[in-house]
């Protein structure tokens, strides 16, 4: 599901500034009880979606690392971008896993080593 929403920058920062202003006028009709009752409040709703958050990203992580091509070839990637690996031929992926698809024409890869399609090394 896709939402293209068209506004400007400065619309947007017009409307940031006047909720800002609706949340203060609040703020402001708040007894400091019932201010620490909505930052109790707040709190808790943070605390809450930081720790849903943190659910998402760990089984996301068990996802990647229970098959390892793809997380060796995040590895590689991670460390080519840094400049941190010697020998980018020595992950088991390059070798035990050809691409399914040519990188030169998208057709599926066959069982040799150029694509039958267009003749480039797969």
């Amino acid at each position: 599901m896709e939402n293209n929403i068209e506004i400007s920058r400065e619309e947007l920062e017009r409307a940031l500034e006047e909720a800002n202003k609706k949340a203060q006028a609040m703020l402001d009709k708040m007894t400091p009880e019932e201010r620490a009752q909505a930052q109790t409040k707040a709190n808790r709703a943070i605390a809450e979606n930081q720790a849903a958050m943190q659910k998402l990203i760990n089984e996301a992580n068990a996802v990647m690392n229970s098959y390892p091509p793809q997380r060796e070839m995040m590895e590689r990637n991670t460390a080519q971008e840094h400049g941190t690996i010697p020998n980018p031929g020595a992950y088991a992926c390059d070798a035990a896993h050809k691409p399914r698809f040519c990188q030169n024409c998208g057709a599926q890869a066959g069982s040799g080593k150029y694509c039958e399609y267009c003749g480039s090394a797969l």
